[in-house]
Parts: C-alpha cells; structure tokens; sequence
C-alpha cells in the first residue's frame, strides 16, 4: 500500500504541467531492424526544460512480441541520478508493471521540491526490452511532466517508437542439460553448475548470464560467463535453489532456458561415506564431498588426512624407498625395511609396495642399500 500512495501522489503531483516552457519526451530506440530474441534498449530523452521537478509515463507494448528485460523494472521504488547543467541530482524511480504490455513509471527528484534546470536535451531513463517473436510492433508513451509552476491537466504528450523484429538466423541454443539435474537432492553447497549450448554460426561468440537464488524467479547472480559452466560460492546447507541460463550471441541474440533447482545436503552428513562430515570436505579440506577418494590414489580422504597425507594429493605416485609414503625418503624408511627383513611386525597399511627399487614387487635388502645411499648423499 505504501507504493500505492506515493504513486498516486506522484501522478497527482506530475499533473502540474509548465505552458511557459516549452518541453518535449521523446522514445529513442533500435535505427535497424532487431532479431527475434535479441535484448535491445530504448531511451527516454527529454528536450531543454525549466524547473523540471519530475515526470509521469505510462509505456504501453505488446506483451506477446516484447518483455520488459530490466530487472530495476518491477514493482517497487529504486534510486538513482539525473545529471542536470552542472551537477548530478538524485532522483527516486517508481515502477508498476501493470500487465505484460503495460509499464508505469514516475522519477521525481529525491527530498527537494526546486526543480532542475535543462539546457539541453537529456535521457531520462533506459529500458531494456526482449524481443519475442517476428513482426512489427510499437512502445507507446504517454507522459505528464511537472514543474510545480504553472498548471494544466490537458498537454499530456505522446509518443512512439516503431520496432521491427526479424527472425533469428543463428541463434543460440537454448540451455540445455544441467547439472545439478532438476530437482535434485543432496547437492553441495559449492556447487559446480554446467550446461550445454552452443551457436551454429561459428564466428559467433556465447556468454551466458547465470540466474540463481532461492526464489522460484531467480534473479541475475553472475554475467557474461564465458564457459558453460559456473563455480558457485559457498551456499546455504540444506536449501532449495532455483536457477537458470541465458545464453547470448555476438549480435545480441539469446535464449533462456527454464529454471531448474537443487537442495543442497546437510552440514552433518556425509555423502560419500569417506568417513568427513560434509562441511569438513566443503570448508575445511576442500575435498569432493561426493568423492570418497578425491585425488584417485586409493585411499579414501579421510584416511589420508589420519596418516597426515594430502587428500588432494596423488599418493600413488611415490617415490623410489620412501617406503612409508611420507614423501621424503629418510632414515625412518630404513628402519621399516630393517624391519621387514628382521621378520618384525609392520602393519601393512606401513609399507608401500610402490617405493619397490628394482621392480621385484617386494621390499627387501635392495631397498635398504638404496635407502642407505640416499640418506648419505
């Protein structure tokens, strides 16, 4: 209710018009013809004018070939700047989309009632639209600009802007194949997302915007990723999440594909059975938490992480008499050896077969001479 008052104060505030000075709004869009899917933008400029204080505008379009594509555009009221002769004055947005072809606006300037002074002609606002599908189409604007002077309720003005919407020829593809799959469970809280899309057109380029978050209408989380695929920061434990791909071409063509979602896993669970508790793999030992053996060496990570090994490490690789697998071949190696030629116990998971010197597949008497040599050099 409260946005509903402050616009009808502002219409009624903005119906104040100025007969004296003479002004003028004007739709500055696309010269050229735009493909279907292609974002295009339309400014909305205003002539030299006195005391300008602030401006009503009701933009209709057709909601079947165009969407309003500028998220600042929605219900609510936002911030912003009106650059004026010689200095930049703030100014506060209201924004109503009334239906899908319909879009009212009021700018005011911000907690002054003088007006501003332009000498020239200025753009108040720039929109972004979709276009949806071929055709011709129009944006309409009807505007009432006030002064807080001179009064009149008839010199409400109107515009348009003729847009012509060809078909696309390459366009992207629309994303396609994600992962995380849709609705699925159990997902980390740094989640790597990926998709598919590509351009038949190979001198076209594609980036793509991700939208996630935990409404159903995700908003913009990240732009122009030139990858299909997205490394997320760390999210909410146990939480539903919403996302979606827009994939744009060179020449401004895009697709969206639809929204698809995930909840991620519990911080207390452990969802490759390695023995970590999720948030220790996500936030301590940056491990794969659905991965028991994350570097692929054998042993599972929290094994390694226990024997003070690198779970992120490859210890499979090992080098020749570092029979205990520290990664340094030294004198406690020797006594391991002396050891297992002594016919002492040493517990298995003590000795590395893989530290073998003359390729016998045993730990023996060569080991130990070549263990002796090392620690001497």
């Amino acid at each position: 209710m409260k946005l509903t008052k402050q616009f009808i104060i502002f219409i009624i505030v903005a119906a104040y018009i100025s007969h004296a000075n003479a002004s003028q709004l004007a739709l500055e869009g696309p010269e050229t013809s735009i493909e279907a899917g292609q974002i295009f933008s339309i400014d909305i400029t205003i002539d030299a004018i006195q005391n300008f204080y602030g401006a009503a505008l009701d933009i209709i379009y057709d909601g079947n070939m165009l969407r309003v594509y500028d998220s600042d555009f929605k219900d609510g009221i936002a911030e912003g700047v009106l650059m004026s002769e010689n200095m930049t004055v703030e100014t506060i947005l209201l924004s109503r989309q009334v239906n899908t072809g319909r879009l009212v606006l009021g700018i005011v300037r911000s907690g002054n009632t003088s007006g501003i002074y332009l000498s020239q002609k200025k753009t108040l606002l720039t929109i972004y639209f979709e276009a949806l599908t071929q055709g011709t189409t129009q944006i309409s604007c009807d505007s009432l600009l006030s002064n807080l002077k001179d009064v009149s309720l008839n010199n409400i003005e109107t515009t348009f802007l003729d847009i012509n919407i060809t078909a696309s020829g390459f366009a992207p593809e629309t994303p396609y194949s994600p992962y995380p799959h849709d609705n699925s469970l159990e997902i980390s809280t740094q989640p790597v997302l990926t998709w598919l899309s590509k351009d038949m057109d190979p001198d076209d380029q594609i980036v793509f915007d991700i939208h996630l978050g935990t409404d159903p209408n995700p908003g913009l989380h990240v732009s122009g990723i030139a990858k299909s695929e997205y490394g997320a920061e760390l999210l909410e434990y146990e939480t539903e999440y919403f996302w979606r791909v827009r994939a744009t071409d060179s020449k401004g063509v895009s697709k969206v594909g639809p929204v698809w979602s995930f909840t991620t896993f519990s911080s207390t669970g452990d969802a490759d059975s390695d023995g970590l508790t999720n948030m220790a793999e996500v936030e301590i030992y940056h491990t794969n938490p659905h991965n028991p053996d994350t570097d692929g060496d054998g042993m599972a990570d929290a094994w390694e992480i226990i024997e003070n090994w690198d779970p992120l490490v490859d210890n499979s690789i090992v080098e020749k008499g570092d029979v205990d697998s520290s990664r340094i071949v030294n004198l406690l190696d020797l006594i391991i050896v002396l050891q297992e030629l002594g016919d002492v116990y040493t517990p298995p998971d003590h000795v590395n077969i893989k530290a073998d010197v003359d390729g016998d597949n045993r730990i023996g008497l060569e080991e130990a001479i070549y263990i002796l040599k090392h620690i001497e050099d």
